[in-house]
């Protein structure tokens, strides 16, 4: 898994625990209390955030198949396979705390105005659904994906101490780990 996806996930969790402190303790009422005209109760944003995730993931599983379907693969070495065109950096940029400006959601991960929300079907969502089991599986998947071998995985590559000695053996570093040779870049 890369630092990246790694971080991801860290920040999903963060949220989902976020979103159940928030609550802890609140009555219906005020779960659904909205501060002003226009503005957002908890249960809105957090059914906001519930809706968006739900139609967002099934759009990442497809590009995610669809990109193996056609060998758009990391391979062994490479962060990712794909890199992000500059609308998607500024979408993500445009959502990383704290916020930069006001922007309006869009219609299909709009939350209806006047409804209220119950604590007991708006917060499962944000227990913690992943697993050591899930994570395994997952983890066995991606490795599959991208055609890594158990001695690609065992051997000096991903092992940074075997790594280095490895490098001191065939003498291209020397005792102080300087390069003996040049490194291209």
């Amino acid at each position: 898994m890369t630092p990246e996806l790694h971080d991801l996930i860290r920040q999903i969790h963060a949220i989902k625990a976020d979103g159940q402190a928030v609550c802890a303790g609140l009555s219906e009422s005020q779960f659904n209390w909205r501060p002003g005209e226009g503005r957002w109760s908890i249960a809105e944003c957090l059914v906001h955030v519930n809706v968006a995730v739900s139609r967002t993931l099934p759009a990442f599983d497809k590009a995610i198949a669809d990109g193996r379907a056609q060998g758009r693969t990391a391979k062994a070495g490479d962060s990712a396979p794909n890199r992000y065109g500059w609308f998607s950096r500024w979408m993500i940029g445009s959502m990383e705390p704290p916020p930069k400006r006001r922007m309006k959601t869009f219609a299909i991960f709009a939350v209806p105005a006047g409804r209220t929300h119950a604590l007991t079907r708006v917060l499962p969502e944000f227990k913690p659904q992943w697993t050591a089991r899930k994570g395994a599986k997952e983890l066995y998947e991606a490795v599959q994906g991208v055609g890594l071998k158990l001695d690609d995985f065992e051997g000096p590559r991903y092992k940074r101490i075997s790594h280095i000695q490895q490098l001191l053996n065939s003498g291209r570093l020397d005792a102080n780990l300087r390069w003996r040779e040049p490194v291209m870049a």
